[in-house]
């Protein structure tokens, strides 16, 4: 006589930040990235923006796979807004690969760091993750036109001009 074996209901990991939106600012490298998450919760739950969590995976699919994994702990994509620095072609694929999952992504100049404070790839995401959530949660306005988020648009696909 064979005994079925009843299975359980699949269980789903449940977004940390269920109802409010996830700021993620992505400092982009040649080979990894490196992304900072921050939120109201997460800024009250760790105080400052610089000891918000953040991530660092490889300027590849399944390095893009991994952030969309850690992103969905957090929050739903549909909550999530991300922003990087227009600092060449390095992240042309990501900001593609982020909108086709229809995440709003928003670029801005790059920045120049303040003399004496020290360089860091999480640093410099989660500046970016603050900034991002300054201005579009907050609605801090900046003088600086330079300083100013800006949504990008989708990469338009090259068309050759087919001669009949």
């Amino acid at each position: 006589m064979r005994k079925r074996v009843q299975q359980g209901p699949a269980l789903h990991a449940v977004p940390l930040l269920k109802h409010e939106p996830l700021y993620i600012g992505i400092d982009v490298g040649k080979a990894k990235h490196v992304a900072g998450f921050v939120s109201a919760t997460l800024l009250e739950r760790h105080q400052r923006f610089e000891a918000c969590p953040a991530l660092a995976f490889e300027n590849s699919r399944e390095g893009f796979r991994a952030l969309l994994e850690r992103i969905q702990s957090f929050a739903p994509l549909e909550h999530c807004f991300i922003l990087m620095e227009k600092t060449g072609h390095y992240h042309f694929a990501l900001q593609q690969y982020l909108q086709e999952c229809d995440i709003p992504v928003y670029t801005m100049h790059v920045q120049t760091r303040p003399a004496g404070m020290l360089k860091t790839d999480k640093r410099d995401a989660l500046g970016l993750a603050n900034t991002l959530y300054n201005q579009l949660q907050l609605g801090i306005q900046v003088a600086d036109k330079t300083h100013l988020v800006r949504r990008a648009e989708p990469q338009q696909q090259h068309r050759r001009n087919s001669k009949d």
